[in-house]
């Protein structure tokens, strides 16, 4: 997976699950300019290190996932239909800089595209709190 990928995938399940990185979900490859055929699921499973994170720890309880280039607080709390607990981060991550060059010149609700190795993963213009426009595809929530 490139970087661009692994951002963007990073991206969309911190919004899901807060800003723990989605491991493992590969993209298939196909020409570019092509919709991505295998985007990040709806709902991901958190990684390893999420759940790692409140091995010990209780429902409610404050907990620290440690990824490469940083160490996210969050809280532990079960996760859907598994029961099992893993560290909900507190703040989501920022779309990646691709997302908001993406709605460059575009407006608000806008149809957008975010150009990875695999294709394009289709979007569309939304705003952060701050009102800077970024590419959200349709199985990522609103910020």
């Amino acid at each position: 997976m490139t970087t661009t990928a692994a951002k963007v995938r990073r991206w969309v399940c911190g919004a899901v699950v807060g800003a723990v990185a989605l491991g493992g979900a590969g993209a298939t490859a196909t020409a570019s300019g092509e919709e991505c055929l295998d985007p990040p699921p709806p709902h991901p499973v958190p990684p390893p290190e999420a759940f790692e994170a409140c091995g010990v720890g209780v429902e409610g309880g404050a907990c620290e996932v440690v990824l490469p280039d940083q160490v996210v607080a969050g809280e532990c709390v079960a996760a859907p239909g598994r029961g099992e607990l893993f560290c909900r981060p507190f703040i989501p991550p920022p779309p990646p800089p691709e997302a908001f060059a993406a709605c460059e010149g575009l407006a608000f609700e806008e149809a957008c595209g975010i150009q990875l190795d695999c294709g394009v993963v289709r979007g569309t213009c939304d705003a952060t709190p701050m009102g800077a426009l970024f590419c959200r595809p349709p199985f990522a929530p609103r910020p």
